[in-house]
């Protein structure tokens, strides 16, 4: 497969993989895209044109919410010590490029599993809490 701006060639199974930025310029009639994808189309007829598919994890865990401060937040209920420890971790991150996605790898290696624990309890706590709502309305 040869990479040309937004266009891949995959020779061995006839199509040209054009990204979805690039279909959408090269809906426009007259556009640079359009001329461009024109002229592929008259060098290489019986390819295929299709859109290039993003990977996509399914079974990916995001934790939605999960900012500095609700790290800072979770920590001061563990303890002193790791608070401490944390805002090492920030201050070593913050000269680097992507400093969430370090403190966050940090945070997830040694807390995941509590962190994923107090979110249940709170979930449960909040069900619970509206449950209490709905009954005592209901009286």
């Amino acid at each position: 497969m040869r990479k040309l701006n937004k266009i891949n060639f995959n020779h061995a199974t006839k199509e040209i993989i054009i990204t979805k930025a690039f279909e959408t310029e090269a809906n426009v009639i007259g556009s640079a895209a359009y001329d461009e994808l024109v002229k592929i189309r008259k060098d290489f007829p019986d390819y295929t044109i299709r859109r290039k598919e993003i990977a996509r994890k399914e079974n990916k865990k995001s934790f939605k919410g999960l900012t500095v401060d609700e790290m800072k937040r979770f920590l001061t209920t563990v303890g002193e010590e790791d608070v401490k420890l944390f805002e090492k971790v920030c201050e070593i991150a913050e000269n680097k490029q992507g400093k969430y996605a370090v403190i966050k790898k940090w945070f997830l290696n040694n807390y995941q599993e509590a962190y994923e624990k107090e979110l249940e309890n709170l979930k449960l706590e909040k069900e619970l809490a509206e449950l209490e709502a709905e009954l005592e309305e209901a009286a």
